[in-house]
């Protein structure tokens, strides 16, 4: 089974079939949460018989809630029920979780962006991996899904989710970083007031127009292999 990003955004996004069926909505409303902590909700796309009359409808249903925290544990909560991942090993990268069928697994990344589901005790059994979405093309990030893995499908969609962003926000944090050293303004800013330069919020837009730039860089290093263009001008927007 795969899983299609309609935008490549690991807080507002649509997960659709080949089909453009949607299954999952994940939102993160602007002000969610505390300020350091955006509040994500993910909501299940699910076939319902209205009435009983055999007249199939889908309604959303709310399943997971998600918060990457700085330094408090984080929050993977679906169904009522926590899946939170920790690290696999004291000095892995990987991040190990029990999967609501009793079994452990763990989110491995590879070279680039390439991510992985296996099983704990077997590497080379894949259930999972993530394709990203190409430079400059049009290609959907895609989440592309194994039999066992349809079995443990919400609880792998969500801890996927929480990952994603908590990548996100360690780059957002890195390249705030490097800001800090260029202007020290930024340092004396309050980040819980939405206006500050260091509000979460613009840190996002930040981290997007990094994305955005670094886009750009691919697009000129392999534009004689590519034949399609930016999708828009935007694209190329200076970072600052």
């Amino acid at each position: 089974m795969d899983l299609y990003f309609l935008e490549n955004n690991a807080y507002n996004t649509l997960l659709v079939q080949s089909n453009g069926v949607p299954i999952y909505h994940i939102k993160t409303p602007p002000h969610s949460g505390d300020a350091d902590h955006p509040h994500t909700v993910i909501t299940k796309f699910v076939a319902s018989d209205e009435n009983g009359l055999g007249k199939d409808e889908s309604e959303d249903r709310e399943m997971a809630h998600i918060e990457v925290r700085r330094w408090h544990s984080g929050l993977v909560e679906v169904w009522a029920q926590s899946f939170l991942p920790s690290k696999a090993h004291l000095l892995s990268s990987s991040e190990a979780f029990t999967a609501s069928n009793g079994k452990r697994y763990q989110w491995r990344r590879g070279e680039g962006e390439e991510i992985k589901l296996t099983r704990f005790e077997d590497r080379q059994c894949s259930v999972a991996h993530y394709e990203s979405q190409l430079p400059a093309t049009s290609t959907s990030a895609t989440l592309k899904i194994k039999l066992e893995g349809l079995l443990i499908l919400d609880e792998l969609v969500a801890i996927f989710i929480y990952l994603q962003q908590k990548r996100n926000k360690r780059e957002v944090l890195e390249h705030e970083k490097v800001m800090l050293e260029i202007d020290p303004y930024l340092a004396n800013t309050d980040s819980s007031r939405p206006g500050s330069p260091r509000s979460p919020h613009l840190l996002w837009d930040r981290a997007v127009r990094l994305d955005q730039f670094a886009r750009c860089v691919l697009y000129v290093r392999y534009a004689p292999t590519i034949h399609h263009l930016p999708r828009n001008d935007s694209d190329c927007a200076p970072l600052y």
